[in-house]
């Protein structure tokens, strides 16, 4: 076997198909092979023990993230890690970058004030053309949703749209699959932007729920994530 391309091989051993879903980056190819059951225990047996990296969402930090999605927070308040998507644009970064924005601050409106108890949440936050685009309703009918979502479903090899219900309940502050916090989005070309989140400075981490919102709200392409030191994020917003 040869590996190509940034070097990163992810190897799930958890006979969970859905990890290596959930965390293959863009343009990452899915191998299978068997191997001894006797050398797959050894592995186990002399690993180092990992650290549980899911996100652990307080009431605190969840309105502290509600907050980022309306202004942009302090240069000294950014974590000693962040991780970016780099996001190619169709049509105006500025109104992309008001798309993501309004979409996640309707998720944490509800993860702040709503009950999640399996019954359906109410919905009148999100803009219609993203709970169209999630199978609520009749299809979107905003072009550069219909291309996003079929970018999503391309990079991520899933079958069908997120559902929107569904999509929400990864904003349950007591759901720990969803491992990124919202932090920022910057405009860093005529038709490039930075989203960036705190992943507690995991490379690895749940986030196909964000990358939905990535792609419906007019990426053509989404690179990441890569985790970078916060001097980048704040010289890109002091534009250095």
């Amino acid at each position: 076997m040869t590996i190509t391309g940034k070097g990163k091989l992810y190897v799930n051993m958890s006979d969970d198909i859905t990890h290596t879903i959930e965390f293959r980056g863009e343009g990452g190819q899915i191998v299978s092979f068997d191997i001894p059951r006797e050398y797959r225990d050894s592995i186990r047996d002399s690993a180092l023990p990992q650290r549980n990296s899911c996100m652990i969402h307080s009431e605190e930090s969840v309105a502290a993230e509600r907050e980022r999605t309306r202004m942009r927070p302090a240069i000294e308040s950014a974590p000693p890690a962040l991780a970016e998507f780099t996001v190619d644009v169709i049509g105006s970064t500025a109104e992309y970058a008001e798309r993501v924005r309004h979409v996640v601050a309707a998720a944490l409106d509800l993860a702040c004030t709503a009950e999640f108890d399996d019954e359906d949440l109410p919905t009148d936050g999100f803009p219609d053309w993203f709970a169209r685009v999630s199978g609520q309703g009749e299809i979107a009918d905003q072009e550069f949703a219909r291309d996003g979502r079929t970018a999503f479903l391309t990079r991520s090899g899933k079958a069908k749209p997120w559902s929107l219900q569904n999509w929400i309940y990864r904003f349950d502050p007591d759901e720990e699959s969803r491992g990124w916090e919202f932090w920022d989005v910057v405009q860093v070309g005529p038709a490039e932007v930075r989203v960036w989140v705190d992943s507690w400075g995991e490379s690895f981490f749940g986030s196909l729920d964000l990358l939905w919102v990535l792609y419906t709200a007019g990426a053509a392409r989404v690179e990441g994530p890569t985790v970078q030191g916060p001097d980048v994020w704040a010289a890109e917003v002091s534009g250095r």
